[in-house]
């Protein structure tokens, strides 16, 4: 018997046998001295009212020591297990940056990186970060595990598709500082959304994050921003030979 039948959906794993569900899994016959070991596996599904998982399992069985009567039956249970659910292992999205301050004309790159912990896909990843307006978007600067993806644009959305368990995806860019922040500061926070579906007969689950807000002091001095460069998807060039990138 499995409680809260709720958070633990059943999957056969018992012997390779296809057929057996929680109502009962037959073993046959034991004669004496003999034993049988039954395993199998649930998921947790959903977060129990007390964070525990309690499970008993029955045993039923018939036996006749006196040939001359009926068989007798007999039903045993096993004590207790207690499992607690720990629901502080979420997936992590972060947000750095490679400076600590900027001034007006330098260059940022941004990195996000989102890791699965969980026992399930995630699944539709869309990363987005809508840039705040003293930075301006490098294009072809996306790349993703260090690929490029040409066109991709942050404020727009990255689509990830899938990160299976204990996988990681890091998405980084490029934003140039084009304005001086009216509180001295450049505060960004990147958002990601996703689905998850631990019970297949169930719709997914969507989940929606952000992250962190990443602040960069804005120290001066005052400029005009160096626009005589330009990101050809791999490198700064100048467009002239008056200033450097």
């Amino acid at each position: 018997m499995l409680g809260p039948e709720s958070a633990l959906p059943f999957k056969t794993n018992v012997s390779a046998v296809a057929s057996v569900s929680p109502l009962g899994i037959p073993v046959g016959t034991l004669n004496p001295s003999e034993s049988v070991t039954i395993s199998f596996q649930v998921q947790v599904i959903t977060l129990p009212a007390n964070r525990m998982i309690t499970n008993i399992a029955t045993v039923t069985y018939t036996s006749q020591p006196d040939p001359t009567r009926p068989p007798v039956t007999t039903t045993t249970t096993t004590p207790p297990i207690t499992i607690e659910v720990n629901p502080n292992v979420p997936n992590t999205f972060i947000k750095t940056a490679n400076v600590n301050s900027v001034e007006l004309g330098d260059f940022i790159t941004y990195t996000l990186t989102f890791t699965n912990n969980g026992a399930i896909p995630a699944n539709n990843v869309l990363i987005t970060d809508p840039l705040p307006p003293e930075v301006t978007f490098y294009p072809n600067s996306v790349t993703v595990n260090g690929v490029s993806r040409p066109g991709s644009n942050p404020t727009i959305g990255i689509l990830i598709e899938t990160v299976n368990p204990g996988e990681s995806v890091v998405v980084r860019f490029i934003v140039q500082v084009t304005a001086e922040p009216r509180n001295g500061l450049i505060r960004n926070t990147a958002r990601i959304r996703y689905t998850l579906r631990p019970d297949p007969t169930k719709p997914p689950i969507p989940v929606d994050e952000t992250t962190e807000p990443n602040i960069i002091p804005f120290i001066g001095p005052f400029v005009s921003p160096n626009l005589n460069c330009f990101f050809n998807g791999e490198r700064f060039i100048r467009r002239g030979w008056n200033r450097g990138c």
